[in-house]
Order: C-alpha cells, then structure tokens, then sequence
C-alpha cells in the first residue's frame, strides 16, 4: 500500500549536511528510503529514526536516482531504487537476526558486528537481536559527526551492549588500524556488513579489502555484501554501461 504523507519535522541536521561530499550524501538517500517504507502499512520493518536521519539531501538524491531508471534497465519502472531499498534492508535484518542466533548457540559470549560504510544506519536502535552484541560503525568522519549530533540530540535508544563509532577512509589502508585502536579483537568470530560500498571503491581496491576482511576474521564469521557494479569496470567497454546489483551472504 501507498504510504501516507505526514507533516515533515524540522531539519535537525543543520550545517553539517552542508559539509557532505555527493558520495556521502547517499546515505542520507538511504535514510530517506528507509523512512518511506516505514510509513507504508505494509512495511517490510519499521526505521523509526529514519525521519530525523534524512536531512534535506535524502529526498533530493532519491529523485536523482529515479531519473537513471533507464540506466538500470528498469525505464518504466522509476521507484525502483526506493523498492530495492526497502528489500536489501529487511534481508540484511533477517541475516543480522539468524547469525547472531548462531554465534550465540556456539556460546559465543559476545557477537562483534562491524558495519563497513555504515552511513546513517540505526539497526543498533532498532533491532532486538543486537542486544548484548559490540558494533563497531565504520565510516567518513564527517558521516559519523552527523550520526553521532542526531543520536544525541534524540536520545536514541542503544541497543547492543556497546556501540562504537569508528572514522576511516575505505580508499585508505586505516580500516585495520582504526578498528585496534577501538578494541575490536580479530580473535572472535564477527560479522561483517558491507552495505551500499564495494561499488565505490574500484576492482584492485574490492580484493584488497575483501582479504583484509577475510584476515580479520576468526574461524565462525561471517559477512553480508550488498553492492552495485557497472559492466565496463570490467570489460573495460566504455559503450555498455549495464548495472548490476547483489546481496549475499557468506560464513568465513
């Protein structure tokens, strides 16, 4: 069903937005997508922080992002990007949900979960399923001061055990380095959440950040990978541009 419209609430982000980059700015996209499905009485899950999460910019990239349906072979059918959002969500919710199950029936005392590009993401307000976990989120510095400003001006409950914002640059050999300094131990399983990022890193930088995964990662890990990927990184064809999209996931 349709969703209802609402009287939006005042934009409490403020001059932060201002300082973000067009990349960092699809977070704020997903936000807003998030906050669409939410109202819909048939919603797939509930994002209640959405709202506030969204800013002016989220609308504004989502509207952008319509009028490339053609590009993604999907001319008739402009929403699609807000439909897949909605979809890539609650499978990443139902992964999160069966893998700690898992890691807590092999008494793992505590799951750490790192979220890699985790942008404006509130699953540790929202899902249940993280309480007693440590999160680690991953991201831009000025992604994370955004986050950080609206969680605490909300008062957004934490529902994991520890939730740990972490800054670094994915472009960048930090990501290691940035997690130690924060205590994430690579002696316990983790999981791993990569969502919306691979694409925009390039193929030599995906492999190397996908063994740097692989090494951080005890035996009973596992990782959950959404991401984008045009043919021409590829073929190297500039002429064809088709997109594909993928979510997975994989026990390391």
């Amino acid at each position: 069903m349709a969703a209802t419209e609402e009287k939006p609430k005042e934009n409490i982000l403020g001059e932060l937005e201002e300082q973000l980059t067009d990349i960092n700015k699809t977070a704020l996209l997903i936000a807003y997508e998030r906050w669409l499905e939410t109202q819909r009485e048939d919603a797939l899950f509930q994002d209640p922080l959405a709202e506030r999460l969204k800013g002016v910019s989220g609308k504004k990239v989502s509207d952008e992002f319509q009028l490339k349906c053609t590009l993604f072979e999907f001319p008739d059918w402009p929403e699609f990007h807000i439909c897949w959002t909605a979809v890539r969500t609650k499978f990443i919710d139902e992964w999160f949900k069966k893998e700690i199950a898992r890691l807590k029936e092999q008494n793992v005392e505590t799951v750490q979960i790192v979220n890699i590009g985790a942008g404006v993401d509130s699953r540790p307000s929202r899902l249940e399923c993280m309480k007693g976990t440590h999160v680690w989120e991953c991201d831009m510095a000025a992604i994370n001061a955004i986050k950080e400003n609206i969680l605490e001006k909300l008062g957004a409950a934490c529902i994991p055990e520890k939730r740990t914002s972490v800054d670094a640059d994915f472009n960048e050999n930090t990501l290691e380095n940035a997690l130690a300094e924060k205590g994430y131990n690579k002696e316990l399983p983790t999981l791993w959440l990569a969502e919306g990022l691979l694409m925009y890193l390039g193929v030599p930088r995906q492999k190397e950040f996908l063994t740097l995964l692989s090494s951080l990662s005890a035996p009973g890990s596992g990782a959950c990978l959404n991401f984008l990927q045009s043919i021409p990184e590829y073929t190297l064809q500039d002429h064809e541009l088709i997109a594909v999209t993928f979510s997975f996931s994989l026990q390391l």
